[in-house]
């Protein structure tokens, strides 16, 4: 029997109810100083959804959301 890993799975990571509260612009809005580990424990905290942070960056990637952190530099 052949294994597959999360990918190949068929299962969908981010399903249509957690991508719809992703791509909410109030939620983008008020994530915008987060980064995506912290993006990622929010959403599990809000709607107890576990997802690492590189599933959320191609997530972003492929709607074509711009993910940058308000950050300063001396």
């Amino acid at each position: 029997m052949r294994r597959f890993n999360g990918r190949n799975n068929g299962r969908l990571k981010i399903v249509p109810r957690i991508s719809k509260h992703l791509l909410d612009p109030k939620v983008l809005q008020s994530w915008g100083f987060m980064g995506l580990q912290q993006r990622c424990l929010q959403l599990e905290m809000d709607k107890n959804v576990s997802i690492k942070p590189n599933t959320l960056r191609d997530f972003y990637v492929k709607h074509n959301i711009k993910n940058r952190v308000v950050g300063f530099r001396y």
